[in-house]
């Protein structure tokens, strides 16, 4: 089972026993703009902040806020010791929960500086953050060291850990960082580069290639329109030709090999048994040996990168 799979199954799995409130932050920090039930419940004043702020809705919640600011930050419950409900009233009123916010980062573990810094400025998560857990682990290696070696070990380790969808985010953001920084994917995003460089030389070689036979049949159309327009005048009256007749029949005679072969020029042209398509194809595989590529093996190369 991959990786991605696995967290994706810890996400269905924690999600089923998730608050909604935890499933609105989570959602927000995902970018996931789905719409959250609460069912019946009569909400909290927190509730609706957080309902606000991570919805991104324009309601005044001014007084809410301020009520909810008075509050004594020493009582247990308050939500200056909460993750979620902290994260609301920053986004609510950033400048006010200054110090809150420092407060909490004094204790915070480092995966909790990790998901404040989402939308929180001036968090540095190199400043004295706990390392408490395996999840923690992940973020070091993550964003603090880089280090990518046995990255599939820390993840599947962090994921037993994992028991709410903040863990789940973390360990998401993780993955995709030690994914964007293994030197496997760096070489693989190489190669895409190296392919992407010769099928942009080999477009513009065949589109060079279909200009000049396209100038060729137009050169020879329009030595045929000078031949007609002699021939036309000097036989008009021998052979009684009607005029509109003949000028119709011309005129349609060109614009239909023009545009045929403007089509099976320009067009991509996907039968490989079309003799231009060979042709086109011969001239490209010897262009690319003259400067030691050779495509044939590339296209093979090409294919086996694919099925990876």
């Amino acid at each position: 089972m991959s990786l991605i799979t696995e967290i994706s199954l810890k996400k269905e799995e924690i999600e089923q026993k998730s608050s909604p409130l935890e499933v609105l932050f989570f959602n927000y920090l995902s970018n996931d703009s789905l719409h959250i039930d609460f069912g019946n419940k009569s909400l909290s004043n927190i509730e609706k902040i957080a309902c606000n702020v991570f919805t991104k809705s324009d309601s005044n919640l001014s007084e809410i806020i301020a009520k909810e600011q008075k509050a004594d930050s020493t009582f247990e419950l308050h939500y200056c010791n909460n993750l979620i409900e902290l994260s609301a009233m920053v986004l609510a009123d950033p400048d006010f929960e200054q110090d809150n916010l420092k407060n909490y980062l004094n204790k915070a573990s480092l995966k909790e500086g990790f998901i404040l810094s989402r939308f929180a400025n001036d968090i540095e998560l190199t400043k004295n953050l706990k390392v408490a857990d395996s999840i923690d682990n992940l973020v070091k290696q993550s964003y603090l060291t880089e280090d990518s070696s046995d990255y599939p070990k820390i993840i599947i380790e962090a994921l037993k850990q994992a028991d709410d969808l903040m863990d789940v985010f973390v360990i998401e953001k993780c993955f995709e960082k030690l994914v964007d920084i293994h030197p496997v994917v760096d070489n693989k995003k190489k190669v895409v580069l190296l392919f992407d460089a010769i099928d942009s030389y080999n477009d513009k070689f065949e589109l060079k290639i279909k200009r000049r036979i396209f100038s060729f049949i137009f050169i020879v159309l329009a030595l045929i329109g000078s031949l007609i327009a002699y021939v036309i005048p000097t036989f008009w009256n021998k052979y009684n030709l009607e005029p509109l007749t003949v000028v119709t029949q011309i005129v349609f005679s060109f614009l239909l090999l023009a545009l045929t072969s403007y089509f099976f020029l320009f067009h991509k042209i996907e039968d490989n048994k079309s003799l231009l398509t060979r042709y086109i194809n011969k001239r490209l595989v010897k262009v690319n040996r003259n400067l030691n590529i050779d495509l044939t093996e590339i296209n093979k190369i090409r294919e086996d990168f694919k099925h990876e």
